[in-house]
């Protein structure tokens, strides 16, 4: 059997070193069991004959093929699946189900148009309000954003005529702006004698 220093046996020291990335440590003998007696005590490994050899060859190449088999099964059954369901995904394309009906597009037109109003009115209680507290400025800005949402709105060209007559008459600012906003109102609401009595008042 015979030792080396450090009480390493020899046996131990020949062990060939473990294959890269695997568990098993092919070894260079049999384990035989220990043995107690009166007259010696041995336990450690005896050199393998050719059978156990083979035996052991046969063993690890079986092992082998069955890891190498588990592992084909394995990545078929992967690749099957993505290919199925590439070709679920094709067939019924859900991406191109959707479609947008009809009614679908009118009540989306008639929230949007019941938010457009929702904002135009605030905006016009916004401006009548500066325009009552005498901030000039803040009420032109909010007519003239009502304006840009409803162009043709008299409401708010009316209160951005009276936010510039009230400039005028306040700060002598706009007078000329005043006037044409109130031409054109007499131009398209010839009837309103207010607009005409704002007019003969800037002469």
């Amino acid at each position: 059997m015979g030792y080396m220093g450090f009480g390493l046996q020899n046996w131990i020291f020949r062990q060939r070193p473990r294959p890269a990335f695997s568990k098993d440590r092919k070894p260079t003998g049999d384990t035989i069991p220990r043995l107690d007696t009166k007259e010696f005590s041995i336990a450690g490994r005896t050199q393998k004959n050719p059978e156990q050899i083979e035996q052991n060859k046969r063993y690890y190449l079986d092992s082998i093929r069955k890891r190498s088999i588990k592992e084909k099964i394995v990545s078929s059954i992967i690749l099957i699946t993505i290919l199925l369901s590439v070709f679920l995904l094709y067939k019924h394309q859900p991406w191109k189900k959707y479609e947008v009906s009809n009614e679908d597009l009118i009540l989306a037109q008639q929230r949007a148009e019941q938010q457009k109003k929702a904002v135009f009115e605030m905006t016009l209680s916004y401006g009548n309000r500066k325009l009552l507290g005498g901030e000039i400025e803040s009420a032109i800005k909010e007519f003239e954003h009502a304006l840009k949402i409803f162009p043709n709105s008299m409401e708010a060209s009316e209160g951005v005529a009276k936010s510039y007559l009230l400039d005028c008459e306040t700060n002598q600012n706009n007078c000329e702006k005043a006037k044409k906003l109130l031409d054109a109102l007499i131009e398209k609401y010839p009837e309103n004698y207010e607009y005409i009595s704002y007019r003969f008042a800037l002469e």
